[in-house]
């Protein structure tokens, strides 16, 4: 990419294709301005502050900036309540949100990503694995804030659409390979409780009646999310394996709250890696290590990871 460079005795400005950095020395402000020269977001210094421990680390970081009365804050990764994520405060951590949601923790998810954009054409990422609380003008209405543990300060910004920044922040990261067709077509599935309470009282049955009943209305499926034992039964992946469709399952390995405090004597029993939940009790005494599908797929390792 190709800067053009000026500076004068209180500012410095870089220009690029897609716009351009103001730096003022005095106040200090770091300005992104668009190709035509108009700023779209000004980071003042007192938008920055950080915690320091007693011996003079980094253990925190404060950022917050201007909300405009019309400007629309979106996006965090999967979300299951809001586009439009003013008036919310997030907190982008990634848990089994089964039992987040189970449990009281609404605004968990599975894929919390600390990337966010604006309506005003730019934006951020927050380029840090701590666990991060966003205040999107829930606190004042004029700003937002994000708020993290950890000695890490590393944010990009991207002006312009949307698409051009991610396509940007995904050369950034890395890439994944385009996985096969059938992942982006529709699936079937219920947890292990459900199908083996269904009608039937049967998983098997209850997943193969089911699969023959979408087949009568027309309406295709790729794969079946089968959770519990029946992933495993034989006659029901040669059942789906003669109609197309692959039999998706779910490995649990867990280490029970015992386990976890034999392996951890340290730490007490509410210090353990599970949580509490808003009413004070615990959450079930295991903690789960990974999900994975029990069938292997043309982009998964051959044994299913």
């Amino acid at each position: 990419m190709l800067l053009k460079a000026t500076q004068n005795s209180n500012s410095c400005s870089i220009e690029t294709a897609d716009g351009g950095i103001v730096i003022e020395r005095d106040p200090f402000s770091i300005s992104f301005c668009d190709t035509a020269g108009n700023r779209v977001i000004r980071i003042k210094a007192t938008d920055l502050a950080f915690r320091f421990s007693s011996d003079g680390r980094i253990v925190a970081v404060d950022f917050r900036n201007r909300l405009d009365a019309n400007e629309v804050i979106f996006g965090f990764g999967e979300k299951y309540d809001h586009f439009n994520q003013n008036g919310n405060v997030l907190t982008l951590w990634g848990t089994d949100d089964w039992v987040g949601n189970g449990e009281g923790f609404a605004n968990t998810t599975y894929k919390a990503l600390p990337i966010f954009h604006s309506s005003k054409a730019y934006m951020v990422f927050d380029n840090s694995p701590y666990r991060l609380r966003a205040d999107i003008g829930k606190t004042d209405s004029n700003e937002y804030r994000l708020t993290q543990q950890g000695s890490i300060f590393d944010y990009y910004f991207w002006i312009g659409a949307p698409q051009k920044a991610l396509q940007s922040y995904t050369a950034l990261t890395g890439r994944v390979p385009l996985p096969p067709k059938w992942v982006f077509e529709p699936w079937m599935g219920r947890g292990g409780e459900a199908w083996a309470s269904g009608q039937l009282h049967n998983a098997v049955a209850e997943e193969e009646s089911v699969a023959r009943r979408f087949a009568e209305l027309d309406i295709p499926h790729s794969a079946i999310y089968a959770e519990g034992p029946s992933a495993l039964s034989p006659e029901l992946n040669q059942f789906m394996a003669a109609r197309g469709v692959r039999v998706l399952g779910y490995f649990y390995p867990v280490i029970p709250l015992v386990r976890q405090q034999q392996l951890m004597p340290e730490l007490s029993r509410l210090n353990s890696p599970i949580c509490a939940s808003q009413t004070g009790t615990l959450l079930p005494t295991t903690v789960t290590l990974m999900w994975i599908s029990q069938t292997p797929t043309p982009w998964n390792s051959a044994d299913g990871h």
